[in-house]
């Protein structure tokens, strides 16, 4: 881990096993807010604490506020089935549908503590801590409406914004190995001014061969691991296809893997995605 890392970590297992114990902890420490552009090891930290807390014996409910944010976790579920909140058009009056006295309202009463991945995507009607996310990306989604209404609509202007504690994390993790990529991504998320984005860092080319060959590097297919990871992406496979001719769009169509939405995606009215 890193310093920062440890410092939130410990801060979050200390407050716990104080909870724990029944001893008192200080109001201004609880909700928490954990902020870190992407990269910063948010997903692992959170992690290491559910692991730890889980290990004391002690429930812990961890949700995210799309269903893409909760694969990254264990036992998790979508915010909205964790807290049985509707989805409606407008966000008036939202209520759950928890009962007051049943085993549900009894599961969120007896957690000792409450992670919500995504918690900037969250539209602040929902009432929710430690909280997780990146400003930067995602922002709430109001139908039909502007700038003014979707900035109303975050969490960062309800009345409980003021009372969470914000923990950064700064340290570069997934790209600390390639800090110029690493650079061009964080200047997209702080590109508040919509400036042009320099793509230079990237070879480009318009021979087939030359990316094939750097896509598929000599005697990779004697490692299956490797080739796993590698494909080509494109809007159209015609000149994919055109080089493979039994690879027809049909017979693509029909291939379906693990990880990877199939051709055709069948979904229900009213359901929450994120479209990469």
């Amino acid at each position: 881990m890193t310093l920062e890392q440890i410092i939130f970590y410990k801060k979050v297992i200390e407050c716990v096993t104080l909870k724990k114990e029944n001893k008192s902890i200080l109001k201004n420490e609880f909700p928490i807010f954990l902020d870190g552009k992407a990269g910063r090891g948010k997903t692992f930290l959170i992690n290491a604490i559910c692991y730890a807390i889980r290990a004391m014996k002690e429930i812990i409910l961890l949700c995210g506020t799309t269903a893409l944010a909760t694969l990254l976790y264990e036992d998790r579920r979508i915010a909205h089935s964790l807290f049985r909140i509707p989805v409606e058009e407008n966000n008036i009056n939202i209520q759950s549908s928890i009962k007051l006295n049943s085993t549900h309202a009894e599961l969120i009463k007896v957690a000792i503590i409450i992670i919500w991945d995504e918690l900037p995507i969250a539209n602040k009607a929902i009432k929710f801590f430690i909280g997780i996310g990146d400003f930067r990306q995602v922002a709430s989604v109001v139908k039909g409406a502007g700038k003014s209404s979707t900035i109303n609509a975050s969490i960062k202007t309800s009345f409980l914004w003021k009372y969470f504690k914000i923990y950064t994390l700064n340290q570069l993790i997934h790209n600390a190995s390639d800090p110029i990529f690493a650079e061009f991504i964080d200047n997209i998320s702080e590109n508040y001014e919509d400036q042009d984005i320099s793509l230079n860092i990237f070879k480009t080319t318009t021979n087939i061969e030359m990316a094939i060959s750097f896509l598929y590097l000599e005697n990779i297919f004697t490692n299956h691991e490797m080739l796993q990871k590698r494909a080509f992406l494109s809007p159209q496979n015609n000149e994919i296809v055109n080089d493979h001719p039994t690879a027809t769009p049909d017979y693509l169509a029909q291939l379906t893997y693990s990880g990877i939405p199939n051709h055709e995606i069948h979904l229900k009215i009213g359901a929450i995605c994120s479209i990469m």
